[in-house]
């Protein structure tokens, strides 16, 4: 649970700082607060739909990022016609907010995963080490 509420809040985060930029820089605009609980409850969305999605497994992992990346517009398309984000000739911005946090998102778990794959890899070489250690020990013990 602290797991998924970690996630969410970076989740949140990202979703803040792409809705923040990208219309302040589009046509200067600026939004409100009830617009961060819009967000915030948003992003607990998505990912509690990611928790049922990521039980779902294949041999194509671009068909799970594929998945993902839908159910993610699906429900931004959805939420933000319900809380008015944007006029319904206007869709095609779902595709402005969400690609970028997606992509950011994607490359910090891509950053989070080399990080515990270079952790498993030093504690895979210090335990050779102190293996080849005790052997050399039991050599001259001989």
């Amino acid at each position: 649970m602290k797991e998924f509420l970690k996630k969410s809040l970076i989740l949140t985060i990202l979703i803040l700082f792409a809705a923040y930029y990208i219309p302040a820089i589009w046509n200067k605009n600026v939004w409100e607060n009830s617009f961060v609980l819009q967000i915030f409850g948003v992003s607990l969305l998505i990912c509690f739909i990611q928790l049922f999605l990521n039980r779902w497994k294949t041999n194509w992992y671009l068909l799970e990022l594929l998945a993902e990346y839908t159910m993610v517009v699906i429900v931004v398309m959805l939420t933000g016609l319900l809380f008015r984000w944007f006029p319904i000739k206007e869709l095609w911005i779902v595709f402005v907010y969400v690609t970028p946090v997606y992509i950011v998102g994607y490359f910090l778990g891509l950053a989070r995963v080399k990080k515990e794959i270079d952790e498993i890899n030093e504690e895979i070489r210090a335990r050779k080490a102190k293996r080849t250690v005790n052997q050399m020990v039991e050599e001259e013990v001989k």
